[in-house]
């Protein structure tokens, strides 16, 4: 019987936690249904979307090829790991937008809401099946938890990793089981996997289990001096009472009564111990000093431990992700994202914003009862209360980023915050008390949860700062105009001539915004445009000199988004930064609407395009090609208007007008390695392109792996655009025309060869179209080695430098030819003004020899030069200029002193 009744209990509980969790998953999916039901908006973060349907379009075709491109993606910062829960639901229930969101909201955003529960349950021992269920849905009441997910946004699933190594950790605070210290490791090295960002949050916890370690040191040292003290005391105590006892031991030698006398003594013994037990305890000399080595070492076993942690973190890394792990370990990500610090003010207003003042207020009130009433075990406590302090220090102070989805770090420790508070209230009040503070603090959860997510409109200033910021559906009003943006760009493009589009709001206007309205609108077969990686933030990015040099269009609209240092007057989806920190952004701005000597190579368009808030859109149309002089004295007001270099432009700008084909890395101070190649066919002749990997050499020379047992990709090389490192230093190639909706992030400036599916242009279309502007010039012969111009601006390969110059200039590499073709090459180095005149020039021409490198050696002497110009020609056996491929390493600028 008890058996019996056992089971059927086991089985009852687990048809309760059964029917919680379908309720729970049920609530997910009405909410998340509902919201996504209501936009009507282009999803400007639709890359996160369009890589997941990328590798189930992919899988459906070939698994093993869907497999692949995970594994390259690992390379780069946003990789597509993120993707592999979520096919399933792609595949049984449809590509759509809704299905990915609810996918997302399922794996992701209900595990962190268990996860949470599990995490409360190490907290509060008792009752735990209604504390964990409690705290899961108490966690889907945090609006803001819930935005990430909306924007589709893999950044719940880095949380609950996370949040699994606290509920480990939280196990064994100590670490005494061993096997806890490689699953924490692994376990916070995956949420970094997973998106990159929550490295913060793994230093954050192993900052804050250190800390705890440091304290729990600080304790038992401070128990050893108080038993130090005790026993001192002792000692003195007892010297002082031996007069009083001496005699007593004096009349036992001298009277023959020993048996009395002990008993006496006894009486006496058992009295003074009775009265002051310490002063008969046997001195312990070396006890305090065992206490305090027994201390040192539990510090010192706990370092090892947290050191061990860190360790497995970065071998789950480096195993996982080499590439990527040495570009996170080499790049200085304070600097680069520098631009979007807000100030301190506004960080902390946006924060406060994210949850509400009253939020806030009943978190502060939680941790507080707890430590002071004991009521949670002060080992839990302790760490999540040191985790979430060093976030919002992290956040608050040392980064200051206001993107939403970085508030899932902080989240945590917001619901804990609040588990705490209603435990407490729970076990210390009664009667009517109790319930009406728990009815209070559960209705403004309720209308918490409902201001921050319903689109209530101005009615949300009436709850600020009270309650959570208003986040409701994105509703464009001029969504019918930006429809008519991308038909008319459609129209003027129809060979994929490049667009630059101005701006840097997505909530305004970007070129990604309107790739993303192309790729909801059209199919993928159907979609033609070509917007150009435009520099958008100025720590980040570089001089927009080279995309403007390339664009065929340019979309300018007639004002551009301010930041308001008020959290009601920006939305929280958007991506704010000051308004010092676009200046990449506003130079191009200016050219166009002040009418600079660049502008004038273009005609506006009478077409215009009516935006939200009063903006107008126009679109500008290239004339003709900016010559030399002009491009350099456009630089040259760049640089005067910015200022400070941006924070990933080198040493070189590359100035020919056409779909970037080169490579410029900087390989160690003023030594470089450049890549020229060949643009003859720039995605093939009749559908053939040029196999790029299957040239050794060339893959040896780009740094590219190539497993053996493994058939190489083909990409055309002219297809390949400039991509920034991170780290400002590395430029290396990718796909301009790649895809649509991949940005530059996803290839984290590495070399990413995508099939001839990637590429959705027709290809012999746009090449004759680059041939109908004189873009390109495959049958042209090499030309008189006169120093014109025309020749630097409109053939070969045109490299402008930008680092110190003095009046006499040295140029030195030496040159490798990667394929058969190359015959020979011009080499030609010239002194420019600022105002982009020749003062100087030198060239020479070389032959190629099979199996040897060409070395070359020129000099070149020019007063109050610039800028130096570097233009390189190859040419074949024909004298087809840059039909083939070659790298120049190391290219070395030397100034000698004048």
């Amino acid at each position: 019987m008890p058996n019996r009744r056992f089971r059927l209990e086991v089985r009852q509980q687990l048809l309760v936690d059964a029917g919680l969790l379908a309720l729970l998953a049920l609530m997910i999916i009405i909410i998340t249904t509902a919201y996504i039901s209501s936009e009507h908006n282009f999803h400007w973060w639709i890359d996160w979307y369009a890589r997941t349907l990328d590798i189930v379009t992919t899988g459906r075709e070939s698994p093993g090829e869907a497999i692949q491109r995970v594994q390259q993606s690992l390379i780069a910062e946003r990789n597509r790991l993120f993707t592999l829960p979520l096919i399933p639901f792609i595949l049984v229930f449809g590509s759509s937008r809704l299905v990915y969101e609810i996918a997302l909201a399922l794996v992701y955003l209900l595990p962190f809401a268990l996860v949470m529960g599990a995490i409360a349950t190490q907290l509060i021992r008792a009752h735990s099946r209604p504390v964990f269920w409690a705290t899961a849905f108490l966690t889907l009441l945090i609006p803001v938890s819930w935005i990430p997910t909306f924007m589709g946004i893999p950044d719940t699933g880095g949380a609950v990793f996370l949040g699994l190594a606290t509920f480990f950790y939280l196990q064994d605070v100590r670490l005494k089981t061993g096997w806890r210290i490689p699953l924490i490791g692994f376990l916070i090295g995956a949420a970094i996997l997973l998106r990159r960002p929550f490295v913060y949050a793994g230093v954050t916890f192993l900052g804050a289990i250190t800390l705890q370690a440091l304290l729990f040191f600080i304790a038992e040292v401070g128990k050893a001096s108080l038993q130090e003290v005790n026993e001192k005391q002792v000692l003195s105590l007892r010297e002082s009472l031996n007069p009083i006892v001496q005699p007593w031991r004096w009349l036992r030698s001298r009277v023959g009564r020993r048996e009395s006398l002990n008993y006496r003594l006894a009486s006496v013994s058992t009295y003074l111990a009775a009265f002051a037990p310490w002063l008969w305890r046997e001195p312990t000399t070396t006890g305090g000093h065992n206490t305090h080595a027994m201390a040192w070492r539990n510090l010192l076993l706990a370092g090892v431990r947290i050191a061990l942690i860190g360790a497995t973190v970065l071998a789950t890394l480096w195993i996982v992700a080499p590439q990527f792990t040495y570009a996170a370990l080499t790049t200085n990500y304070k600097n680069l994202y520098t631009s979007w610090s807000l100030p301190f003010s506004d960080i902390f207003n946006l924060y406060a914003s994210f949850y509400g003042w009253g939020t806030w207020l009943l978190v502060l009130l939680g941790f507080s009862a707890s430590l002071l009433t004991r009521s949670l075990p002060l080992t839990g406590v302790s760490l999540v209360g040191l985790s979430g302090v060093l976030s919002l220090s992290v956040w608050l102070v040392v980064l200051r980023y206001g993107n939403v989805f970085y508030s899932l770090q902080v989240t945590p420790f917001i619901v804990i915050g609040l588990v705490a508070l209603i435990w407490t209230t729970w076990i210390r009040l009664r009667g009517k008390r109790r319930s009406l503070l728990l009815g209070v603090m559960g209705g403004y959860l309720v209308v918490n949860f409902m201001v921050g997510l319903a689109p209530i409109g101005t009615m949300s200033r009436v709850f600020h700062p009270l309650f959570a910021l208003n986040m409701p559906p994105l509703v464009r009003t001029d969504y019918d105009e930006v429809v008519r943006l991308v038909n008319s760009l459609r129209q003027l493009t129809p060979e994929g001539e490049p667009i630059l589009v101005v701006g840097f709001q997505r909530l305004q206007l970007t070129g990604n915004m309107l790739r993303s309205a192309e790729y909801l609108l059209y199919p993928e077969e159907d979609r033609v445009l070509n917007t150009l990686p435009a520099p958008e933030v100025d720590s980040r990015d570089s001089y927009p000199l080279e995309e403007m040099v390339e664009a065929q269009y340019v979309v300018v609209p007639s004002r551009l988004p301010a930041y308001s240092s008020n959290p009601a007057q920006n939305p929280a989806v958007g991506e704010w930064l000051p308004n010092q920190e676009n200046d990449v952004v506003n130079v191009v701005f200016d050219a166009f609407t002040q009418n600079w000597e660049f502008a004038q190579d273009f005609r506006r368009l009478p077409t215009e395009f009516q935006f939200e808030n009063g903006v107008v859109v126009n679109i500008y149309q290239r004339l003709r090609p900016t010559s030399l002089a002009t491009a350099v004295r456009t630089l040259h007001a760049m640089q005067q208007q910015i200022g400070e270099r941006p924070g990933s432009q080198g040493n070189w700008i590359i100035l020919s007008q056409w779909l970037h084909n080169t490579t410029v890395r900087q390989n160690s101070g003023n030594r470089y390695k450049v890549v020229a190649f060949r643009r003859d066919y720039p995605w093939g002749e009749e559908e053939r392109t040029y196999r790029l990997f299957e040239s050794t050499s060339l893959v040896k020379a780009l740094g590219l792996p190539s497993p053996s047992g493994r058939r190489a990709k083909t990409l055309s090389s002219s297809a390949l655009s400039v991509e920034r490192s991170p780290n400002g230093r590395d430029r290396t190639v990718r796909g301009t025309l790649a895809s649509n909706v991949a940005t530059s992030q996803e290839r984290g400036g590495t070399l990413e060869a995508p099939d001839s599916s990637s590429f959705p242009l027709p290809k012999l279309r746009l090449v004759r179209a680059l041939r109908n502007q004189g873009l390109e010039q495959p049958n042209t012969a090499l030309p008189d080695q006169e120093a014109r111009e025309d020749r630097t601006q409109q053939l070969g390969t045109s490299l402008l430098y930008l680092g110190p110059l003095t009046d006499q200039a040295k140029v030195s590499g030496v040159i490798d030819y990667l394929d058969q073709a190359c015959v020979g090459s011009s080499l030609r180095v010239a002194m420019l003004d600022k105002e982009g005149d020749i003062v100087s020039s030198t060239e020479s021409a070389y032959r190629h020899t099979p199996e040897k490198s060409t070395k070359f050696d020129l000099s070149v002497r020019g007063q109050d030069s610039a800028y130096l110009l570097l233009n390189i020609l190859n040419y074949d056996q024909n004298d087809l200029v840059n039909s083939c491929t070659l790298q120049i390493n190391p290219l070395t600028v030397f100034n000698p002193k004048s």
